[in-house]
């Protein structure tokens, strides 16, 4: 009963949790250690199906595909796009951890790089569809980093887990060219404060 399609999505592609992605379908609902390489992902509540290819980069297309097919559907949508990067295990693709160096905090700064790229090409996806203006993006993290590769929370004290703000400040953007001014907003808020914010 928590799968997406009990809570009104009409369809979903991905994987439930992080211990199911090298979990081959014949495996299902056993847990084996996390990787972003070639990943087990379901589809619709279908047994998973192994994919070839780095995690960032198969659940980006498969969002840029969504977001360029919209415009048929001929009224409102709603995309919940989830990445695992920068989660640990910390694993880049090639071509960006070929452009940092190799230590924990290179491969980190390199998946970061992929995650920066993967946004920005569902961006673009809705600009040159035209669906950019009108459309409400909203980029957050749900607690923050580990500091296990290097101190990803700076300049707020401690880590996830812990009751400092390095736990609880995360990144807060949402764009919505057509309605929202730029600006900056300095209140205490929590993620789930955003759907009645954005449903009243």
């Amino acid at each position: 009963r928590s799968w997406p399609d009990h809570h009104g999505f009409d369809h979903w592609f991905g994987f439930l949790d992080q211990w199911r992605l090298q979990v081959p379908a014949d495996q299902f609902g056993q847990q084996a250690a996390p990787a972003y390489t070639n990943p087990w992902l379901q589809r619709d509540g279908q047994l998973p199906e192994r994919y070839d290819g780095h995690l960032t980069d198969i659940l980006t297309e498969e969002s840029r595909r969504f977001i360029a097919d919209a415009p048929a559907l001929g009224k409102p949508w709603f995309l919940y796009h989830a990445f695992l990067a920068p989660h640990e295990p910390v694993q880049p693709a090639t071509r960006f951890a070929e452009q940092h160096e190799d230590s924990k905090a290179g491969r980190y700064r390199a998946l970061v790089s992929q995650l920066d790229e993967a946004v920005g090409i569902l961006l673009e996806e809705l600009r040159v569809t035209g669906q950019a203006d009108d459309t409400i993006v909203v980029f957050l993290s749900d607690n923050g980093g580990t500091n296990s590769a290097l101190d990803n929370n700076y300049p707020f004290r401690g880590r996830k887990g812990e009751v400092y703000e390095g736990s609880f400040r995360t990144p807060l953007i949402v764009s919505w060219p057509q309605a929202l001014p730029a600006g900056r907003i300095f209140d205490v808020v929590h993620n789930t404060d955003i759907f009645p914010t954005l449903a009243g």
